[in-house]
């Protein structure tokens, strides 16, 4: 255990008006530095998450577009399979698989304002998908309804023979 001495002053210390004046605007001008350092700390941190968001908001767009546009080849090769050419379902099937896919998409982003750009952007894809597969759909439907129009007014032309 180390040996300590007690150390004991032969004179009266009495600090002076002087000393403590320089000691506090010593005090204040270390406070002053540290803030400015905390300001300037602040300032890059705040920087690097405009340029976080900037790029975010850049790989969004690009993705978010490069999804729709996968979605919509996508619709029109499978709406255009003979086993889906009649189905009145397909439409509403397509839309709850895409569904998980949007939400997987729109789940990658980080920062705040990309969630909210990937939340505004998964919105609207789903909406100009929708339209396209209601109109794939309704189509589809106006075709079937054609073809049995067709077939019936064939077998009463058939039935008149």
């Amino acid at each position: 255990m180390p040996n300590i001495v007690e150390y004991e002053s032969r004179s009266e210390i009495n600090p002076s008006d002087k000393g403590i004046q320089a000691a506090a605007q010593a005090g204040q001008h270390k406070g002053q530095v540290i803030r400015q350092i905390g300001a300037d700390v602040r300032s890059v941190t705040d920087a690097v998450e405009r340029h976080m968001a900037i790029m975010e908001t850049s790989e969004l767009y690009k993705t978010g577009t490069e999804l729709e546009i996968g979605l919509q080849t996508r619709y029109e090769r499978e709406s255009a399979l003979p086993e889906n050419r009649n189905d009145p379902h397909f439409g509403d099937r397509f839309m709850a698989e895409i569904a998980k896919t949007l939400d997987d998409w729109g789940g990658g982003a980080g920062t705040a304002h990309g969630k909210q750009l990937a939340a505004s952007l998964k919105a609207s894809i789903r909406s100009r998908v929708f339209s396209s597969v209601a109109a794939g759909q309704a189509a589809m439907d106006f075709a079937h309804v054609s073809e049995n129009l067709d077939q019936t007014h064939a077998l009463l032309k058939a039935g008149l023979a």
